[in-house]
């Protein structure tokens, strides 16, 4: 029986000392069972354990109570341990345990601890603090599944189904203030601090399937993919588009040697694509910034939205996705390995809110600064053909071929030096057909040509060239070749000015920064209307859902401390009607700065050293190195798990149950997370694996958390070898009723699985090889049950009036 029955589920708590706590009805306890079943995290069963807290007394008294309770209504079976606290009445004149005739049935069994305490010789009024410790530490290693099987079974062989306790038991565990300290920074380490700085863009690469699709702004589709063909904007984009190829071809054929001279009607064209050009543009820059200002305004109707892009000739892109999967369960995924990466709560938040940002589609009428940063609407209007033309100009690289040329044709002796001539005649030539042809002249535009200088240029190249022909004899093949080169350079000379020329009033009248602008208003608006609506209700959603749970993070990390320094209450849970029923004078907790909600019956927590029994040891580890790392680590799988659950997804735990869906919110879960991290360590101890643990994290052994050492666990599994025996937890007037016969006591020792190790290494004694390892839990020791003496046991029966609940009179015997 060392495992617990798989089919039941967590042992529930009810205490029948109180009459809040004791169920009036069976809807009272269909509500207390499914809450402490909830808090955990644990589906209903099919067979059912139950822990009662009563009194001798009140094991008649309550029969109707334990009636309800045996009658659960449950697919298997109930099984009841009742923890009877207390002596027998006082002025009863027999000295027999009276029991309901319900508790002598199958499923039941009753563990009388007369005086908790044992007897320590410390005193305190019964019910008081020391009593209270006493009675918690039994019920939290009642409610541990292996031991209250192993318990039940135990019972069941005794006389009756009635035992006395005799406990020795250890707690393997931190001391209450090194609990305290430890929870304190690993708290302060899982939260975080609230920084302003902004938190790094987070990169496509590293999220999840189709958020990183959405967050990379999906397929970068070319502006020509969301133009209607026919449609306005698709019209002027391409009556701009078709003026500038056009003028493109008119510059080209003008810019030939030809164009000197037949180029005139090719001017015209020219002029007037590139005027026609900056039209076009024009009003296509105005159609799309009136697109983008109707069409993506703050407050906008998608359907009025939809309605303009349409009007316009704008089609908007599909919604294709590329991966499989949904954005919103990738954010939870996302969300979760941020968790069990260690990062703390504030920084996911950051992360979670800088994702928001980046997923959230962006109005369109957001992008008309850019739109006028890129293409200002000046620049479409200065685009002019009336710029000067400059053919030639006055600077020594125009001039000096000139002089060149001069030079060379007046090599011939006088009179042949009367043909440098020619080439003057041919540039000027050059000059009036340039004039002629030039595309500036329909606008008005002025020339320039340096004539002038020109002039004075062949002047004295000729100058040159006779003065060297008298002054030396100069072949005639000579002269012959410099008149020779002198035409053909001249009219070289003249087609690379003008088509120099042409070039240079063609960058001057701006068409090209036309072409340039109608590519960054195409790119505008193929990212503007991208950005805006690909994907945006699923953008929307996920970049609220973003933003929502990074606000629930920061909130549930920043929660306001109540008044005594410590959490409210009220911020861990929102369930109602279950009070702490151990809330008694001298029990402390210690002090968490997160305090979770007050809890079900049977909660647990630390409590100081003057309150702890006799037949405690209490735990005096001071952490070891893995200690806050390991509980940084266990809020980190808690908040992971409790978000997974509210999210109803699939986790190294399995799916998430219907016990779950009272995480309403991602700020609940969270606190409901550090509220059962919270508990696992008051109730098991650091050393257990808490059931919402990460399978895959390695986990410390009980040297590196606790700081002590495995001896004392060997000790606390056979006191005897020690002479510390088992401390009775019977009153004087009990010890007359059990029992003398030591063959019928039962023996049961346990220990957590997660000091086995450790034990083991050093070797069990002779006679603990037994022991119920279980599965959590910080308890390591030993429970002998004695049977009490035959006779001492009285069964007795009651009617429904006879319950004191229903005000009706005292048992009858059977």
């Amino acid at each position: 029986m060392n495992d617990p029955d798989p089919e039941a589920g967590a042992v529930v708590v009810v205490d029948f000392r109180s009459a809040d706590e004791r169920p009036a009805d069976h809807a009272r306890l269909r509500e207390t069972v499914a809450g402490q079943l909830r808090r955990e995290r644990d589906e209903e069963p099919e067979h059912l354990r139950f822990l009662v807290v009563d009194t001798p007394a009140g094991l008649t008294g309550h029969a109707t109570a334990y009636e309800r309770v045996m009658g659960y209504p449950t697919l298997g079976s109930v099984r009841v341990v009742c923890l009877a606290v207390g002596d027998l009445p006082q002025g009863r004149e027999d000295r027999r345990l009276r029991l309901a005739s319900v508790l002598r049935s199958a499923g039941a069994g009753v563990l009388w601890a007369a005086d908790p305490c044992g007897g320590d010789g410390t005193g305190g009024a019964p019910g008081g603090g020391r009593e209270g410790a006493a009675l918690r530490v039994l019920t939290d290693l009642l409610r541990t599944p292996e031991v209250f099987d192993r318990v039940f079974a135990g019972l069941r062989r005794c006389p009756a189904s009635t035992a006395a306790p005799a406990v020795r038991v250890l707690e393997h565990d931190l001391s209450p203030a090194a609990r305290a300290r430890a929870w304190d920074a690993a708290l302060a380490r899982f939260t975080g601090e609230a920084v302003a700085a902004d938190a790094p863009d987070p990169r496509p690469g590293n999220l999840p399937g189709r958020l990183a699709e959405l967050a990379g702004g999906g397929p970068r589709w070319a502006a020509d993919r969301f133009r209607v063909p026919g449609g306005a904007a698709d019209a002027a984009h391409g009556a701009c588009g078709q003026a500038l190829r056009d003028a493109d071809r008119a510059r080209s054929e003008l810019a030939r040697p030809s164009g000197l001279y037949d180029g005139r009607p090719t001017a015209g064209r020219l002029a007037h694509a590139v005027e026609e050009a900056a039209r076009a543009f024009g009003h296509y820059r105005d159609l799309v910034a009136g697109l983008l200002r109707d069409s993506g305004g703050l407050g906008i109707p998608a359907g009025q939205a939809g309605q303009v892009l349409a009007e316009g000739g704008i089609t908007l892109p599909p919604e294709g996705r590329e991966r499989p999967g949904s954005a919103e369960d990738d954010l939870g995924r996302y969300t979760l390995g941020m968790l069990e990466e260690g990062l703390d709560l504030h920084t996911v938040a950051g992360r979670l809110t800088a994702l928001s940002e980046r997923l959230a589609p962006l109005p369109a009428g957001g992008r008309l600064p850019e739109l006028a940063e890129r293409c200002p609407a000046g620049p479409a209007r200065s685009v002019t053909t009336g710029h000067a033309f400059r053919f030639a100009g006055p600077g020594p690289g125009p001039l000096v071929p000139v002089a060149v040329l001069a030079f060379a044709a007046a090599l011939w002796p006088w009179p042949g030096t009367l043909l440098c001539l020619l080439p003057l005649t041919l540039l000027l030539t050059g000059h009036v057909l340039a004039a002629r042809a030039r595309p500036n002249r329909a606008a008005g535009g002025p020339m320039s040509s340096a004539w002038p200088a020109q002039t004075a240029a062949t002047v004295l190249g000729a100058t040159g060239g006779l003065a060297l022909g008298r002054a030396v004899d100069v072949p005639p093949w000579a002269a012959l070749a410099g008149l020779l080169l002198s035409v053909p350079g001249t009219l070289v000379l003249l087609s690379r000015r003008w088509a120099r020329a042409v070039d240079a009033w063609w960058a001057a009248t701006g068409a090209d920064r036309i072409a340039a602008g109608l590519d960054s208003i195409d790119a505008l608006l193929a990212d503007a209307v991208r950005q805006q609506w690909w994907a945006a209700e699923e953008r929307t959603r996920c970049a609220d859902g973003a933003r929502s749970l990074a606000g629930a993070l920061r909130t549930a990390a920043g929660s306001p401390a109540g008044p005594d320094g410590q959490w409210e209450a009220d911020d861990w849970d929102g369930d109602e009607g279950e009070g702490d029923w151990l809330d008694e004078p001298g029990w402390t907790t210690s002090a968490p700065a997160f305090d979770p909600a007050p809890g079900p019956a049977g909660e647990t927590g630390g409590y100081p050293a003057e309150s702890a029994p006799g037949w405690l040891d209490p735990g005096t580890g001071e952490g070891g190195p893995e200690l806050l790392d390991t509980l940084v680590a266990d809020l980190a799988d808690a908040t992971a798990d409790a978000l997974r659950r509210h999210w109803d997804m699939d986790g190294p735990h399995g799916s998430a149950g219907a016990a779950d869906a009272h995480a309403a919110t991602p700020e609940q879960a969270v606190r409901q997370a550090v509220d059962a991290a919270h508990r696992h360590l008051s109730r098991n101890g650091v050393v257990s694996v808490p059931p919402f643990a990460h399978r895959e994290r390695r986990r410390g052994d009980p040297v590196s958390l606790l700081g002590v050492g495995p001896q004392r666990l060997r000790e606390a599994l056979a006191p005897e070898r020690l002479a510390r025996r088992l401390q009775p937890l019977c009153s004087p007037g009990q010890l007359a009723l059990l029992s003398r016969d030591p063959a019928a006591t039962r023996l049961i020792r346990f220990a957590p699985e997660a000091v086995r190790p450790p034990v083991a290494d050093g070797g069990l004694h002779e006679g603990t090889e037994s022991v119920v390892w279980t599965a959590s839990g910080r308890f390591v020791g030993a429970v002998r049950l004695t049977p009490l003496r035959a006779g001492t046991v009285e069964a007795v029966w009651t009617r429904a009036d006879d319950d004191p609940d229903d005000d009706g009179g005292g048992p009858h015997g059977a």
